[in-house]
């Protein structure tokens, strides 16, 4: 490795001074000055079609008078299935309600990446699953280096374990995850760090087609007779299930304390660590009611307190209609901020990380609008979203997938539509401005987006971004513009998970502190790519890269050479401070 160093100088002392220091260097003052006119020129073009992204996904009927027509079969994964380097997509599809799902003709799609297209084999993996699909999630779920595929569904749920050779075999009822609830999102973490991933699944309604009568279904929306929403129905209780090591789960929902709030309308669940002691915490975007927030107390379970930690509600007071959910240091203060993705007539929200200034108790403070993120969102629906650094400046920018539930907007002028843009907001240090004007043609496509997945999908080392588009085909935003330095770092567990998920990484570059973790799970009901991805702007050096595995374990290394995947193995470092 380059830039082997064992003589500690006095910059490398500062460097390595305690995590999470916060040392940040200021915006360009142009940047401060005039966001706009500071910006480069990286722009995505939507090129799904010539790389054989082609097939549609379905979620019913297109008039969209139930609940599971307007929500579901819409959201990706992007994993590396088969261990070729390169990024595979698996995307959910949908059903309709008079078919079971042998009658279905739809299934789920993945695609395998040959490194000039993407050829659909989901049929020769075994992964053409025919349920009505609405979540994913992707993770070596027994640590023998072949990632796994957990998905949620409208009716019973399914896991594919990877065979290694290609190939997956279902296998969610023999291991105890046959839920046939219907489920939401899911997402994988180890809880209580004992090496073993857990499993979260978000869960809807209580809701059967055949014992609800057509007309409850519909409500007066601005004068418009449209779907109705969840409330009034029966929330459908989350699900916990603890990893046993033996490749089986147990369902802990109970035990641990996920079962104290009464059940919600969950969607998105992600876990992370927002309070720097260790142990993730898991956040859960609720629709129309309070958001969760659990805290892992030890054996004794979890605690949920969204409500004294100022995530539950909006700085209104209100419950909004939680649907996507991403979380990351977009301040750079080392302490990981939250955002929401929300209906119409309201805004999306962006909750910043306080606890630093709280003596360590966990505490939010919404600052939507002075952070820019709440005007530009009135008028759409939200969904998948991501904080990523897409011109590697060392700033974290986020997007927005959108598009409405109710195809009858389109009728009407309401100053909304049903197929909407999706958004790009530029961090200038600290806060937003949406650029989505000035990105290109790839950001001025209209559908009715759901799930958003992100990842260098070609490996140039620029991140892409992928987005599951209801009745449509899907949309792939190649990053083609120029962009600055970057690094990417893989974690690979040998102690603790093999994924290496819950892995906190931190990159220094020209005093630039930056720290990101390795998650499963999040956007809307989709998982991006697991490996953590910085811009390091003008710097071809990062003078350190420092990673807390889960269980605390330390490791550091010096000047680490830019524009490479720099793969970490658990063990393989120097805990005092030197390079290898």
């Amino acid at each position: 490795m380059s830039g082997r160093c064992w003589l500690v100088t006095a910059v490398a002392l500062v460097l390595l001074a305690v995590w999470g220091t916060g040392c940040r260097t200021d915006p360009d003052p142009a940047v401060r000055e005039d966001p706009e006119a500071a910006l480069p020129a990286p722009y995505f073009v939507d090129i799904a079609a010539q790389v054989g992204l082609q097939d549609t996904i379905r979620s019913g009927t297109r008039e969209k008078r139930f609940l599971v027509e307007a929500k579901g079969g819409a959201a990706a994964a992007l994993l590396d299935f088969d261990g070729d380097g390169r990024l595979d997509i698996y995307t959910l599809n949908g059903s309709q309600l008079d078919l079971t799902p042998e009658e279905n003709p739809r299934h789920n799609y993945l695609y395998r990446n040959d490194g000039e297209r993407f050829v659909e084999i989901a049929r020769q993996a075994g992964v053409a699953h025919r349920g009505w699909g609405m979540g994913v999630s992707a993770a070596d779920y027994n640590n023998n280096g072949h990632k796994d595929i957990h998905v949620a569904n409208y009716g019973p749920n399914a896991f594919y374990r990877n065979n290694g050779d290609g190939t997956f075999t279902e296998i969610a009822a023999p291991i105890g995850l046959a839920d046939s609830s219907w489920s939401t999102g899911s997402a994988f973490a180890d809880f209580n760090l004992n090496g073993l991933l857990d499993l979260y699944v978000a869960n809807y309604v209580q809701f059967d087609v055949h014992t609800r009568p057509h007309d409850e279904q519909m409500y007066m929306w601005k004068g418009i007779y449209v779907l109705r929403g969840p409330m009034g129905l029966p929330a459908a209780p989350d699900r916990l299930y603890r990893n046993q090591g033996d490749g089986t789960f147990v369902d802990i929902t109970g035990a641990y304390g996920i079962t104290a709030p009464a059940p919600s309308y969950g969607f998105t669940p992600v876990w992370a660590d927002l309070s720097r002691n260790g142990y993730p915490e898991l956040v859960v975007a609720n629709d129309s009611k309070p958001n969760f927030l659990f805290r892992y107390d030890g054996e004794d379970g979890f605690s949920e307190v969204a409500g004294p930690a100022g995530v539950a509600f909006n700085r209104d007071g209100r419950a909004q209609a939680g649907m996507g959910c991403a979380v990351a240091d977009f301040d750079g203060d080392g302490w990981q901020d939250i955002f929401f993705t929300h209906f119409s007539d309201d805004s999306n929200t962006l909750y910043r990380n306080d606890t630093g200034r709280y003596g360590g108790e966990l505490f939010f403070t919404d600052i939507t609008y002075p952070a820019g993120v709440g005007e530009a969102s009135w008028s759409k629906v939200g969904w998948g979203t991501g904080f990523i650094d897409y011109d590697h400046d060392g700033y974290l920018d986020l997007f927005v997938a959108n598009g409405h539930v109710y195809p009858e907007v389109d009728r009407y002028d309401i100053g909304t539509t049903y197929a909407q843009r999706n958004q790009f907001f530029r961090n200038t240090g600290g806060d937003f401005v949406e650029i989505t004007d000035r990105l290109g043609a790839g950001m001025a496509v209209r559908k009715v987006s759901r799930g958003a997945a992100f990842g260098d999908l070609n490996g140039d080392g620029r991140l892409d971004i992928y987005v599951a588009n209801q009745d449509d085909t899907p949309t792939l935003l190649r990053n083609q513009g120029p962009v600055g330095n970057w690094l990417a770092v893989q974690p690979v567990g040998v102690r603790g998970n093999r994924d290496g998920i819950g892995a906190m990484v931190r990159v220094v570059a020209d005093g630039h502190e930056q720290v990101r973790e390795v998650r499963s799970g999040d956007s809307f009901l989709s998982c991006s790519a697991q490996r953590v991805h910085f811009g390091l702007g003008p710097s071809e050096v990062a003078a350190l890269v420092e990673v807390r595995w889960p269980g605390g374990a330390m490791e550091r290394y010096l000047e680490v050479e830019a524009n490479r995947v720099f793969t970490i193995v658990e063990g393989g470092g120097l805990p005092g401070g030197g390079s290898r």
